[in-house]
């Protein structure tokens, strides 16, 4: 029996490694792009209903705010962990903006992540990044997002280094982390994704818009039932005419953007367990790049 040279072993090997550096710099574009849109928006609304809820505790003459970890020392030691704690209480349901501001921000930890271990210097540091990421995401799939968030500050350094460290090995351990951290963030990353979302599909106006849409279509089937042509056709052409504008505003709604990017982060799991260069996935990558652009012209 006669066996391939290792040599040979490798190159076989490394070609059906996926190289997905492309997809995930395209993800992190369209979110750095789109996010500049809507940030400004969610951080208002947030200040807002922060205002309001402590508002309501002031009208209670309840505890607001209070010092933690800030009692001098005799040396005078700089106490690094004093902060303000609060007693807020935002609430306002999974669409808030609090709520959003604060998924947003954990949104931009992760591909910020992600893409700083796609061009990592050495497969150490690679690894000690997914270990980061990994312990982020576990807290994260307890409500808490504050540490996916903090990575952001962490990776933004990193994503700008030179080009990855090429090399069989190195392309090995990427790949393997990055299959075990999408695998993992896949179904908490797309939960946050739609619901900011929905919440900027709900400040667009598009809820209302699909109420109308539907109620169009409610319409329209008793028209065709009613025995009366003209108030069919009349009924047909309002629908049409309101699916033509929900359409527009789904496609406007910065909303749309995040829906894109969930699509895409879906198809990165399915590329990094096989290989190849799937169509959809290139499809997908395309499409984001003309919403980029789009976006940058408007912005111009």
């Amino acid at each position: 029996m006669r066996y391939l040279p290792l040599c040979c072993l490798l190159t076989v090997t490394a070609c059906t490694t996926p190289d997905v550096t492309e997809e995930i710099t395209a993800a992190s574009e369209l979110l750095a792009t789109s996010s500049a849109q809507f940030r400004p928006q969610l951080e208002t609304q947030a200040k807002v209903e922060r205002r309001a809820a402590e508002g309501r505790l002031i009208a209670q003459g309840a505890e607001v705010y209070t010092l933690h970890d800030c009692t001098q020392s005799d040396d005078f030691t700089i106490m690094a962990d004093c902060r303000l704690v609060s007693s807020v209480e935002l609430g306002g349901g999974p669409v808030s903006a609090s709520n959003s501001l604060q998924a947003l921000n954990a949104i931009e930890g992760y591909f910020m992540s992600l893409l700083a271990i796609a061009s990592s210097k050495s497969s150490d540091d690679v690894r000690q990044q997914a270990d980061d990421l990994a312990a982020a995401l576990k807290e994260a799939s307890e409500a808490k997002y504050t540490p996916l968030a903090r990575l952001a500050t962490r990776a933004s350094g990193k994503a700008d280094q030179a080009a990855a460290v090429t090399g069989f090995l190195a392309s090995q351990v990427r790949v393997a982390q990055l299959r075990r951290l999408v695998g993992q963030a896949d179904k908490e990353i797309e939960g946050l994704l739609l619901s900011v979302a929905a919440f900027l599909d709900l400040q667009s106006g598009l809820g209302a818009r699909h109420e109308k849409l539907v109620a169009a279509q409610t319409e329209m089937e008793f028209a065709q039932t009613s025995g009366d042509p003209v108030r069919y056709r009349r009924a047909l052409d309002r629908l049409k005419a309101r699916h033509n504008t929900f359409i527009k505003a789904q496609n406007a709604s910065a909303g749309n953007s995040l829906r894109l990017l969930r699509k895409l982060h879906g198809e990165l799991l399915k590329r990094l367990n096989s290989p190849g260069a799937p169509s959809e996935i290139l499809a997908v990558v395309t499409e984001i790049r003309a919403v980029v652009d789009v976006i940058r012209k408007k912005d111009g």
